[in-house]
This record gives C-alpha cells, sequence and structure tokens, in this order.
C-alpha cells in the first residue's frame, strides 16, 4: 500500500483524481496485502516479545545475583560479630542461610526451565 499512496502523493494535473482513486483502489485489490500485512505484524511481534523476555531474563538474573549477594555479606558479617558470642545464634544464621540458598538456587533453576530457549 506504501507504493499506491507514494505513486497517488506524486501524481497531478488533469485527471489525477481518477487516477490516485484507481490506484488507491487497485491497491486493496491485491490479495497478498492482509497476509502480508498479517505476516509483518507477527513477525514483529514475535521480534518484541523475544526483545522484551531477554530484558527480563536478564533483570531477573540481575535482581536475583544481588539478593544472593546481599544475603551472603549478611551472612558473614554477622558470623564474625556473632559467633565468638553466641555459637547458637550462629548456627541458626548458618541453617537460615543455607534454606535461602537452596531457595534462592530452586528459583533459578524453575526461571531457567521456564525461560524460552535463546537463538
Amino acid at each position: 500500500m506504501e507504493q499506491s499512496y507514494n505513486t497517488c502523493i506524486h501524481d497531478g494535473g488533469r485527471g489525477s483524481d481518477k487516477r490516485r482513486k484507481a490506484t488507491i483502489c487497485s491497491g486493496f485489490g491485491d490479495e497478498q496485502l492482509f497476509p502480508t500485512i498479517q505476516r509483518q505484524l507477527r513477525n514483529g511481534f514475535s521480534e518484541l516479545s523475544r526483545d522484551l523476555d531477554a530484558k527480563i531474563q536478564e533483570a531477573v538474573t540481575t535482581h536475583l545475583a544481588v539478593v544472593q549477594r546481599d544475603v551472603d555479606t549478611l551472612r558473614n558479617e554477622n558470623v564474625v560479630l556473632e559467633s565468638e558470642s553466641d555459637p547458637k545464634f550462629r548456627t541458626r544464621l548458618e541453617t537460615a542461610a543455607r534454606e535461602i540458598r537452596v531457595q534462592l538456587n530452586d528459583a533459578i533453576a524453575i526461571y531457567a526451565r521456564l525461560a524460552p530457549p535463546t537463538f
């Protein structure tokens, strides 16, 4: 259709109105017009979908890594501070840190399984 519009824009002079109408009508008469538009729409949507998915994967991975780093930092700082004064607290903290690490690893594994393959 773009070609039809461009032809109409450049058409001028005596009888141009009738020629323009004929040009547009012939453009809509093309049987491949709508299948072509559908194909272009599908391809564009697929590309946008892949780009968005990649950005989401990157964001989730980044945020999970930050959470894991923060948990590790907290665990290390608390272990150093509390290990000398309260061994029971240290044990509880290590247990909680292990549980959180398992949950984070499970979340990462689930996300990796749900993520579509990259080509």
